[in-house]
């Protein structure tokens, strides 16, 4: 009855190695009238110590993948949001402009990238006008292409309608009598 027993998760350590953690844990000696159950509680905490370490290491060979600006994004209500999202260029633009300069310039952008976020999220909320804007995204993209495609030379490389509407305008129309 004086004797305590340790369970120890053997599916939970199944993907812990413990050899590389073991020389960075620190093991706790009992004094000399150590009961079994002390040692027993010893050697759970000398475990506990070296699946820390291992699981401590695997988690910083993870990379960083996304960490959610200050205050959640839950919190982005505009309200005090904006002040947070101060832009990186900031500094250059005070240095080269000045500091009024810099304040209209980070103002702008604040103002503007509120708006724009405000935008997104309410397109985000209905699915018929994120479709629609994606519809409008591509019809520009088309425009844009049949704009740059009229401007291009034709395949062969020449610019024989160039040439000729060149021609035409420098060529005198001829008197009339």
């Amino acid at each position: 009855a004086g004797e305590a027993r340790v369970d120890v998760p053997d599916a939970s350590m199944a993907d812990v190695d413990l050899d590389d953690a073991a020389e960075e844990a620190v093991t706790r000696t009992p004094s000399a009238g150590a009961t079994s159950e002390n040692l027993a509680l010893y050697e759970r905490i000398d475990m506990l110590e070296k699946r820390c370490c291992a699981l401590q290491k695997k988690l910083n060979a993870r990379p960083v993948v996304f960490q959610s600006p200050p205050g959640g994004p839950e919190h982005e209500d505009g309200s005090g949001a904006a002040a947070l999202r101060r832009p990186s260029w900031e500094l250059g633009v005070v240095s080269v402009a000045g500091p009024r300069a810099g304040a209209v310039a980070v103002a702008l952008h604040v103002a503007l990238d509120t708006a724009l976020r405000n935008f997104t999220k309410r397109l985000l909320k209905r699915d018929a006008w994120l479709w629609m804007f994606y519809a409008h995204l591509v019809l520009l993209y088309a425009i844009a292409a049949s704009t740059y495609a009229e401007t291009l030379p034709l395949f062969d490389g020449s610019t024989a309608d160039i040439q000729l509407r060149q021609s035409e305008a420098a060529t005198p129309s001829p008197p009339e009598r």
